[in-house]
């Protein structure tokens, strides 16, 4: 077992095949775990229900989660007087973003859980000064939530995508386990890849870059390149891709690590902001809706002051020949027609780009932007995976 302890927060992360060795040495009077049901079917919750009354449970979680059952639910446990002294995630990125919030909720004040408006919560959890002790266990690598002081929810009927930044929702400590890694399906894993090896480049091409990342970001980047190498040659046999990523699963789990501690200084950027809209209006998995425009917008970068900085952390010996080998890892990977499969096409992508400029994502980008600007680059992703241009 491996421990690392994170410069940037107050948070100890350790990498290891069997999280209960880890959960032993953790005392609590009182937990919440927040989860899926579906977790709860596949075993990943025997360890805290063994513990009877000392863990309760809210496994009511979404693929696509919102505030409003966690908000309900954090007024539940005030009226009944029930408190928490810690609350662990065990599950995907959206568990992990959910039990965040949960920990700013159940410290909340009555007065802002009353809130009508929703952009009245998220502001009144910004000025909070207390949340539960958090513990990490995520189930799918690749978002990085376990070191980010981040969040995301959503607002399905108004199609947006909320946002809880917070100091105190990083976790206190987080158990990457790869023992998660066989039950997840090919495209779980892809979609995860692709998820970090953005954010890995996006904290590169970012107005708040800072060196002190550099070195996680460019580790992140080499090793899921090396990885999408490995499985794009497998042509479409998902099954045989699987079996190489489960040998992968050390690697891909620590790049997803990386990533995110890149980001958690720096935040996401263009592509991550383009990818909301799809998700919100056509339920796009997030990794697979932010990748696609990962070679599209490397070219709309690329610029002499950016260029040395990607090349070194990547190891290419030009942009032209990192976009050609993205363009073609994504070709022999069928991320076209994967986005297909949620019916998605070129058009149908322009007609909501004026969505796609989301304040504190899109204007982190090096390169200033614009909606004609993002039209171009949904232009260029469509003829780079439909030409190879």
């Amino acid at each position: 077992m491996d421990v690392f302890k994170n410069p940037f927060f107050e948070n100890q992360t350790y990498f290891t095949q069997d999280e209960t060795s880890v959960l032993s040495s953790i005392h609590f009077n009182k937990a919440l775990v927040v989860s899926t049901k579906g977790s709860g079917e596949r075993g990943f919750l025997n360890h805290f229900k063994k513990m009877g009354s000392r863990c309760d449970f809210f496994l009511e979680i979404q693929q696509f989660p919102l505030l409003s059952p966690l908000v309900d639910f954090a007024k539940k446990c005030i009226d009944q007087n029930k408190t928490y002294d810690q609350v662990i995630a065990v599950g995907g990125g959206s568990v992990l973003d959910s039990a965040k919030v949960l920990a700013l909720l159940l410290k909340s004040d009555r007065v802002v859980l009353d809130q009508v408006n929703t952009n009245a919560i998220l502001d009144g959890l910004k000025n909070q000064s207390a949340a539960v002790n958090l513990i990490s266990i995520p189930t799918t690598p690749g978002t990085g939530s376990e070191v980010t002081p981040y969040a995301t929810l959503w607002d399905l009927e108004n199609k947006k995508k909320l946002s809880v930044q917070h100091s105190l929702i990083v976790p206190q400590v987080s158990i990457l386990s790869t023992a998660y890694f066989k039950t997840l399906p090919f495209e779980n894993i892809l979609y995860s890849m692709l998820d970090s090896l953005t954010q890995c480049f996006e904290s590169l091409w970012n107005k708040n870059y800072t060196p002190k990342i550099y070195d996680y970001a460019a580790k992140g980047i080499i090793e899921l390149i090396l990885t999408l190498n490995q499985i794009s040659i497998l042509a479409h046999d998902d099954e045989r891709k699987k079996c190489l990523l489960e040998g992968r699963a050390g690697s891909i789990i620590r790049s997803g690590f990386l990533s995110g501690l890149a980001i958690s200084q720096t935040k996401t950027a263009l592509c991550h902001s383009m990818s909301y809209p799809l998700t919100a209006h056509y339920k796009v998995p997030h990794g697979l809706a932010c990748g696609v425009f990962l070679p599209a917008v490397l070219d709309f970068n690329s610029s002499t002051d950016l260029d040395p900085l990607l090349l070194r952390a990547s190891g290419f010996e030009s942009v032209a020949k990192l976009k050609s080998h993205l363009i073609d890892l994504y070709k022999k990977l069928d991320l076209l027609n994967r986005l297909r499969q949620y019916g998605v096409t070129e058009e149908k992508i322009m007609n909501i780009s004026s969505e796609m400029l989301t304040p504190g994502r899109s204007d982190n980008n090096f390169r200033f932007v614009d909606v004609g600007l993002t039209r171009d680059i949904i232009h260029q992703t469509f003829a780079n995976l439909e030409t190879g241009i």
